[in-house]
């Protein structure tokens, strides 16, 4: 990267395990893992948290397990369909 570069030649400490926020994008091993956490956390919060058994919890991830939704578009479909009117 320029930036690090730049910051080399100044004699300026680079961090060199900077989090690349590009794997924060879907298809990307990260947010796979993300995912598989993500499930098995509601899971567990459903099995063992009586405040998560009542409502209805959606969980809209990138993979075949889930709502073919994508986030605010699936905030809007599931939701709309749910609020009385």
């Amino acid at each position: 990267m320029q930036n690090e570069e730049e910051m080399r030649r100044k004699g300026e400490t680079v961090q060199e395990d900077a989090f690349d926020s590009n794997v924060i994008t879907p298809g990307t091993e990260f947010m796979a893992r993300l995912g598989k956490h993500l499930r098995f956390f509601i899971r567990r919060k459903i099995a063992e948290d009586p405040l998560w058994q009542k409502p209805t919890i959606v969980f809209s991830g990138a993979h075949g397990d889930s709502q073919p939704y994508d986030g605010t578009l699936a905030a809007l479909g599931v939701t709309g369909t749910h609020w009385p009117r």
